[in-house]
Protein backbone atom coordinates (compact mmCIF):
# COMPACT_ATOMS: atom_id res chain seq x y z
CA UNK A 1 0.00 0.00 0.00
CA UNK A 2 1.13 3.63 -0.63
CA UNK A 3 2.73 5.41 1.56
CA UNK A 4 0.32 8.49 1.53
CA UNK A 5 -2.38 5.80 1.86
CA UNK A 6 -1.57 4.72 5.18
CA UNK A 7 -1.02 8.75 6.38
CA UNK A 8 -4.85 9.14 7.05
CA UNK A 9 -5.23 6.03 9.18
CA UNK A 10 -1.91 6.68 11.12
CA UNK A 11 -3.50 10.47 12.05
CA UNK A 12 -6.66 8.80 13.39
CA UNK A 13 -5.23 6.37 15.51
CA UNK A 14 -3.15 9.69 16.81
CA UNK A 15 -5.84 11.90 17.30
CA UNK A 16 -8.77 9.61 18.24
CA UNK A 17 -7.33 6.87 20.09
CA UNK A 18 -10.57 6.62 21.96
CA UNK A 19 -12.15 5.18 18.75
CA UNK A 20 -10.09 1.93 19.46
CA UNK A 21 -10.52 1.57 23.76
CA UNK A 22 -12.32 -0.40 25.37
CA UNK A 23 -14.92 1.48 27.42
CA UNK A 24 -14.07 2.26 30.57
CA UNK A 25 -16.51 0.94 33.17
CA UNK A 26 -16.58 1.37 36.62
CA UNK A 27 -18.73 -0.35 39.54
CA UNK A 28 -19.47 0.40 42.69
CA UNK A 29 -19.33 -2.90 44.21
CA UNK A 30 -17.21 -6.15 43.43
CA UNK A 31 -20.29 -8.01 42.90
CA UNK A 32 -21.15 -5.72 40.16
CA UNK A 33 -17.84 -5.95 38.55
CA UNK A 34 -17.54 -9.49 38.29
CA UNK A 35 -20.92 -9.31 36.20
CA UNK A 36 -19.77 -6.29 34.21
CA UNK A 37 -16.36 -8.29 33.68
CA UNK A 38 -18.37 -10.91 31.97
CA UNK A 39 -20.25 -9.22 29.85
CA UNK A 40 -17.03 -7.42 28.91
CA UNK A 41 -15.38 -10.85 28.21
CA UNK A 42 -12.55 -10.17 24.85
CA UNK A 43 -13.04 -6.48 25.04
CA UNK A 44 -11.97 -4.84 28.17
CA UNK A 45 -12.34 -5.15 32.32
CA UNK A 46 -14.31 -2.94 34.57
CA UNK A 47 -12.53 -1.39 37.56
CA UNK A 48 -14.37 -1.28 41.14
CA UNK A 49 -14.83 2.18 43.23
CA UNK A 50 -15.17 0.60 46.52
CA UNK A 51 -12.45 -1.58 48.17
CA UNK A 52 -12.87 -4.23 50.64
CA UNK A 53 -12.56 -2.22 54.00
CA UNK A 54 -15.66 -0.15 52.79
CA UNK A 55 -19.23 -0.73 53.42
CA UNK A 56 -21.54 0.46 50.72
CA UNK A 57 -24.31 2.06 52.86
CA UNK A 58 -21.33 4.99 54.64
CA UNK A 59 -18.35 5.85 52.80
CA UNK A 60 -15.96 8.26 51.56
CA UNK A 61 -13.86 8.07 48.90
CA UNK A 62 -10.48 8.67 48.53
CA UNK A 63 -8.76 11.12 45.48
CA UNK A 64 -7.61 8.34 43.84
CA UNK A 65 -10.84 7.03 43.70
CA UNK A 66 -12.71 10.28 42.68
CA UNK A 67 -10.80 10.10 39.93
CA UNK A 68 -11.96 6.81 38.94
CA UNK A 69 -15.66 8.47 39.15
CA UNK A 70 -14.06 11.33 36.28
CA UNK A 71 -12.69 9.14 33.92
CA UNK A 72 -15.13 6.60 33.63
CA UNK A 73 -17.47 6.37 30.86
CA UNK A 74 -19.80 4.25 32.29
CA UNK A 75 -20.78 3.82 36.28
CA UNK A 76 -22.85 0.92 37.39
CA UNK A 77 -24.16 0.89 41.02
CA UNK A 78 -27.54 -1.16 42.81
CA UNK A 79 -29.14 1.86 43.91
CA UNK A 80 -28.58 5.55 45.71
CA UNK A 81 -30.32 3.67 48.39
CA UNK A 82 -28.03 1.17 49.02
CA UNK A 83 -24.55 3.08 48.22
CA UNK A 84 -25.97 5.91 49.67
CA UNK A 85 -22.66 7.47 49.49
CA UNK A 86 -23.20 8.05 45.76
CA UNK A 87 -26.10 10.34 45.65
CA UNK A 88 -24.04 13.81 45.37
CA UNK A 89 -20.83 12.10 43.87
CA UNK A 90 -22.37 11.08 40.64
CA UNK A 91 -22.20 15.22 40.06
CA UNK A 92 -18.39 14.03 40.30
CA UNK A 93 -19.16 12.44 36.47
CA UNK A 94 -17.85 13.83 33.26
CA UNK A 95 -21.20 15.07 31.05
CA UNK A 96 -20.27 12.49 28.31
CA UNK A 97 -20.31 9.83 31.35
CA UNK A 98 -23.40 6.91 31.20
CA UNK A 99 -24.71 6.34 34.49
CA UNK A 100 -26.61 2.31 35.30
CA UNK A 101 -28.61 2.43 38.18
CA UNK A 102 -29.73 -0.86 38.37
CA UNK A 103 -32.54 -1.58 41.43
CA UNK A 104 -34.88 0.83 40.02
CA UNK A 105 -34.85 -0.36 36.49
CA UNK A 106 -35.06 -4.00 37.38
CA UNK A 107 -38.08 -2.89 39.80
CA UNK A 108 -39.82 -1.29 36.71
CA UNK A 109 -39.46 -4.18 34.36
CA UNK A 110 -41.20 -6.11 37.65
CA UNK A 111 -44.09 -4.34 37.84
CA UNK A 112 -44.48 -3.69 33.83
CA UNK A 113 -44.59 -7.70 33.90
CA UNK A 114 -47.12 -7.52 36.45
CA UNK A 115 -44.99 -10.57 38.52
CA UNK A 116 -46.15 -9.65 41.46
CA UNK A 117 -45.14 -10.18 44.75
CA UNK A 118 -42.08 -12.49 45.29
CA UNK A 119 -42.27 -15.81 47.22
CA UNK A 120 -41.97 -15.37 50.91
CA UNK A 121 -41.78 -11.73 51.15
CA UNK A 122 -43.19 -10.07 54.44
CA UNK A 123 -44.46 -6.83 52.67
CA UNK A 124 -42.60 -4.91 55.02
CA UNK A 125 -41.69 -1.93 52.66
CA UNK A 126 -37.68 -1.87 54.54
CA UNK A 127 -37.63 -5.80 54.32
CA UNK A 128 -38.44 -5.93 50.99
CA UNK A 129 -35.75 -3.16 49.69
CA UNK A 130 -33.12 -5.31 52.01
CA UNK A 131 -34.00 -7.94 49.92
CA UNK A 132 -33.48 -6.66 46.97
CA UNK A 133 -30.47 -4.70 47.77
CA UNK A 134 -28.22 -7.84 47.53
CA UNK A 135 -29.55 -8.76 44.79
CA UNK A 136 -26.45 -10.19 42.70
CA UNK A 137 -26.49 -13.26 45.66
CA UNK A 138 -30.05 -14.25 43.18
CA UNK A 139 -28.66 -16.12 40.27
CA UNK A 140 -32.16 -14.78 38.29
CA UNK A 141 -31.44 -11.20 39.14
CA UNK A 142 -27.86 -11.53 38.04
CA UNK A 143 -29.24 -12.56 33.87
CA UNK A 144 -31.39 -9.34 34.43
CA UNK A 145 -28.58 -7.25 35.07
CA UNK A 146 -26.71 -8.39 32.80
CA UNK A 147 -29.22 -8.01 29.91
CA UNK A 148 -29.15 -4.15 31.46
CA UNK A 149 -24.77 -3.95 31.46
CA UNK A 150 -25.20 -5.44 28.33
CA UNK A 151 -27.40 -3.39 26.57
CA UNK A 152 -25.53 -0.17 28.01
CA UNK A 153 -22.62 -1.40 26.60
CA UNK A 154 -24.01 -1.77 23.47
CA UNK A 155 -25.32 1.57 23.10
CA UNK A 156 -22.08 2.93 24.51
CA UNK A 157 -19.76 0.88 22.19
CA UNK A 158 -21.62 -0.44 19.43
CA UNK A 159 -18.68 -2.02 17.33
CA UNK A 160 -18.05 -4.34 20.33
CA UNK A 161 -21.82 -5.22 20.24
CA UNK A 162 -22.19 -8.42 19.34
CA UNK A 163 -19.28 -9.63 21.81
CA UNK A 164 -21.39 -8.45 23.91
CA UNK A 165 -24.83 -10.12 23.49
CA UNK A 166 -22.36 -13.60 22.84
CA UNK A 167 -21.45 -13.20 26.46
CA UNK A 168 -24.99 -12.18 27.29
CA UNK A 169 -26.07 -15.67 25.99
CA UNK A 170 -23.49 -17.83 27.50
CA UNK A 171 -23.54 -16.56 31.08
CA UNK A 172 -27.40 -16.74 31.45
CA UNK A 173 -27.14 -20.09 30.02
CA UNK A 174 -24.02 -20.68 32.18
CA UNK A 175 -26.32 -19.31 35.42
CA UNK A 176 -29.26 -21.32 34.65
CA UNK A 177 -27.40 -24.59 34.35
CA UNK A 178 -26.05 -23.59 37.85
CA UNK A 179 -28.98 -22.75 39.30
CA UNK A 180 -30.95 -25.76 38.58
CA UNK A 181 -27.65 -28.30 39.48
CA UNK A 182 -27.29 -26.07 43.28
CA UNK A 183 -31.09 -26.64 44.03
CA UNK A 184 -31.19 -30.07 43.67
CA UNK A 185 -27.68 -30.06 45.62
CA UNK A 186 -29.58 -27.99 48.26
CA UNK A 187 -32.88 -29.71 48.50
CA UNK A 188 -30.26 -33.21 49.36
CA UNK A 189 -28.41 -31.15 51.84
CA UNK A 190 -31.15 -29.42 53.75
CA UNK A 191 -29.21 -26.75 55.04
CA UNK A 192 -29.74 -25.72 58.33
CA UNK A 193 -28.54 -22.40 59.08
CA UNK A 194 -29.17 -18.69 60.93
CA UNK A 195 -27.81 -15.49 59.70
CA UNK A 196 -26.92 -12.13 61.52
CA UNK A 197 -28.66 -10.20 59.42
CA UNK A 198 -31.32 -11.33 55.92
CA UNK A 199 -28.83 -10.47 53.53
CA UNK A 200 -29.11 -14.03 51.66
CA UNK A 201 -32.97 -14.11 51.14
CA UNK A 202 -32.47 -13.31 47.01
CA UNK A 203 -30.58 -16.01 46.79
CA UNK A 204 -32.91 -18.23 49.12
CA UNK A 205 -35.77 -17.41 47.49
CA UNK A 206 -33.73 -19.11 43.74
CA UNK A 207 -32.48 -22.28 45.12
CA UNK A 208 -35.77 -23.24 47.24
CA UNK A 209 -34.13 -22.81 50.97
CA UNK A 210 -34.91 -21.17 53.93
CA UNK A 211 -33.15 -20.31 56.92
CA UNK A 212 -33.97 -20.64 60.25
CA UNK A 213 -34.17 -17.14 61.29
CA UNK A 214 -31.76 -13.58 61.45
CA UNK A 215 -30.39 -12.38 64.34
CA UNK A 216 -30.90 -8.56 63.18
CA UNK A 217 -33.46 -6.85 60.59
CA UNK A 218 -32.41 -4.23 57.70
CA UNK A 219 -28.93 -3.55 57.62
CA UNK A 220 -27.89 -5.29 60.76
CA UNK A 221 -30.05 -3.54 62.99
CA UNK A 222 -30.88 -5.29 65.97
CA UNK A 223 -33.81 -7.64 66.32
CA UNK A 224 -36.46 -7.11 69.08
CA UNK A 225 -36.24 -9.38 72.31
CA UNK A 226 -39.57 -11.04 71.37
CA UNK A 227 -38.05 -11.84 67.67
CA UNK A 228 -34.60 -13.13 69.16
CA UNK A 229 -36.63 -15.10 71.89
CA UNK A 230 -38.98 -16.36 69.40
CA UNK A 231 -35.95 -17.84 67.53
CA UNK A 232 -34.44 -19.12 70.46
CA UNK A 233 -37.38 -21.09 70.91
CA UNK A 234 -37.67 -22.22 67.15
CA UNK A 235 -33.85 -23.73 67.76
CA UNK A 236 -34.77 -25.90 70.57
CA UNK A 237 -37.29 -27.73 68.46
CA UNK A 238 -35.33 -27.35 65.20
CA UNK A 239 -31.72 -27.33 65.87
CA UNK A 240 -29.42 -25.71 63.37
CA UNK A 241 -25.62 -26.00 62.79
CA UNK A 242 -24.43 -22.70 61.42
CA UNK A 243 -24.56 -19.10 61.56
CA UNK A 244 -23.23 -17.22 59.10
CA UNK A 245 -22.32 -13.48 59.28
CA UNK A 246 -21.89 -11.26 56.30
CA UNK A 247 -19.32 -9.29 58.34
CA UNK A 248 -16.22 -10.88 59.81
CA UNK A 249 -15.24 -10.42 62.53
CA UNK A 250 -18.77 -11.45 63.74
CA UNK A 251 -20.88 -8.73 66.44
CA UNK A 252 -20.75 -9.93 69.46
CA UNK A 253 -24.70 -10.96 69.60
CA UNK A 254 -23.18 -13.20 66.58
CA UNK A 255 -20.99 -15.28 69.04
CA UNK A 256 -23.04 -15.67 71.87
CA UNK A 257 -25.98 -16.37 70.23
CA UNK A 258 -23.05 -19.66 68.69
CA UNK A 259 -21.62 -20.58 72.04
CA UNK A 260 -25.36 -21.16 73.29
CA UNK A 261 -26.48 -23.22 70.42
CA UNK A 262 -23.11 -24.63 69.58
CA UNK A 263 -23.25 -23.05 66.25
CA UNK A 264 -20.21 -23.15 63.99
CA UNK A 265 -19.90 -19.50 63.08
CA UNK A 266 -18.72 -18.46 59.51
CA UNK A 267 -17.94 -15.50 57.42
CA UNK A 268 -20.09 -15.71 54.14
CA UNK A 269 -17.94 -12.86 52.28
CA UNK A 270 -20.74 -11.76 49.67
CA UNK A 271 -19.14 -8.85 48.67
CA UNK A 272 -16.02 -11.03 47.49
CA UNK A 273 -13.22 -8.71 49.41
CA UNK A 274 -10.43 -10.71 48.89
CA UNK A 275 -11.35 -11.04 45.05
CA UNK A 276 -11.01 -14.77 44.94
CA UNK A 277 -13.68 -14.96 42.10
CA UNK A 278 -13.02 -14.62 38.88
CA UNK A 279 -17.19 -14.39 37.72
CA UNK A 280 -20.13 -13.78 39.40
CA UNK A 281 -20.55 -18.01 38.95
CA UNK A 282 -17.71 -17.99 41.20
CA UNK A 283 -19.41 -15.80 44.10
CA UNK A 284 -22.56 -17.30 44.35
CA UNK A 285 -20.45 -21.41 44.17
CA UNK A 286 -18.91 -20.30 47.21
CA UNK A 287 -22.47 -19.45 48.86
CA UNK A 288 -23.59 -22.83 47.59
CA UNK A 289 -20.87 -24.56 49.50
CA UNK A 290 -21.02 -23.27 53.01
CA UNK A 291 -24.85 -24.28 52.34
CA UNK A 292 -23.97 -27.59 51.44
CA UNK A 293 -21.49 -28.31 54.13
CA UNK A 294 -23.96 -26.98 56.80
CA UNK A 295 -27.32 -29.58 56.25
CA UNK A 296 -28.16 -32.88 57.75
CA UNK A 297 -26.76 -34.44 54.96
CA UNK A 298 -23.98 -32.29 54.25
CA UNK A 299 -21.94 -32.43 50.78
CA UNK A 300 -18.51 -30.85 50.00
CA UNK A 301 -17.75 -30.36 46.52
CA UNK A 302 -14.34 -28.53 47.35
CA UNK A 303 -11.46 -30.23 44.89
Amino acid sequence: MPRFRLLPLLLMLLVSPSLFAAPRVLTSIRPLQLIANDILRGVGEADVLLDSRQSPHHFQLKPSQLRKLQNSDLLIWVSDDFETGLAHLKNSLPPSAQRLQLLPLLESRHQEQGDGDKPGATGQADHEHDENAHLWLSPSQDARMAMLIADALSKLDPVNAKTYRRNLERLILQLSRWQQQARKQLRKARPRFLLDHPFLEPFEEDLGIHSLGALAGVHARGGSARQLHELEQRLRKTPASCLFSADWPADRRSRQFARQFGLKLEWMPILDPERRARSILDLLDGVRQQLLECGEHPVSTRQ
